[in-house]
């Protein structure tokens, strides 16, 4: 019955992203350029959900989908922040980042006897960056919009990568800590925990969506 649950609600969360998917393709032309792309990594995600979903009920490998989502979301996300962030130095640090990380990754691809588990290091580094860069966006639009600022896409979109990043860093973590003999009982509570993520996340990009106008301030 556990095992039955945590599918479900797996499954709500993976079709949960069809939900922002669907609020940024009805306000496409209120989206600035930063949504633009956030859009587009909303799109991706599911289509990625239903590549990962297909494949396995084919029981056809998706290594190749595990090594290349974290370097184009993370690139995405990333990419997004930009068009929301003014300083100079933050920018450039980030323009920075996005081509270590993916150099990171075609080395690592290169040079990584088991893909497996360089593709677990790959999503655990993106997510640990991305706690970081997601938390400073929060921090720079509430201080740039003030009392408006529960109506600037930025923060509902910051504060869902922050909870949803810092949630799977964290799943990571234990996973790590706990492996071995306690391999069942990580699998029993990942799912579910990941999948709950997987729901705030996509309900905080909805309302970043809909809450969808001129994006761009200095910071």
């Amino acid at each position: 019955m556990a095992n039955d649950s945590s599918s479900i609600l797996w499954a709500i969360s993976t079709a949960a992203y069809l939900l922002p998917g669907l609020v940024g393709i009805s306000r496409r032309h209120d989206l600035g350029s930063g949504l633009q792309i956030l859009l587009l990594y909303v799109l991706l995600t599911i289509a990625a959900n239903f590549l990962v979903t297909f494949f396995e009920i084919h029981h056809v490998g998706i290594e190749w989908i595990e090594f290349v989502w974290p370097p184009l979301q993370y690139d995405l996300l990333i990419g997004t922040y930009l068009f929301w962030i003014a300083r100079p130095l933050i920018r450039s640090l980030f323009v920075v980042s996005i081509i270590l990380f993916s150099l990171f990754a075609l080395v690592g691809l290169m040079i990584a006897e088991e893909i497996g588990q360089f593709n677990s290091l790959l999503r655990f580094v993106a997510a640990v960056l991305l706690v970081p860069a997601s938390a400073y966006v929060l921090f720079v639009t509430h201080k740039a919009v003030h009392s408006s600022s529960g109506q600037h896409p930025a923060i509902w979109a910051a504060s869902g990568s922050l909870i949803y990043f810092g949630g799977m860093s964290i799943l990571f973590v234990i996973s790590q800590w706990l492996s071995g003999d306690s391999f069942p009982m990580i699998h029993s509570t990942w799912m579910p925990v990941q999948s709950s993520l997987n729901i705030i996340f996509s309900g905080l990009l909805s309302v970043a969506f809909l809450n969808a106008r001129s994006s761009k301030f200095p910071a």
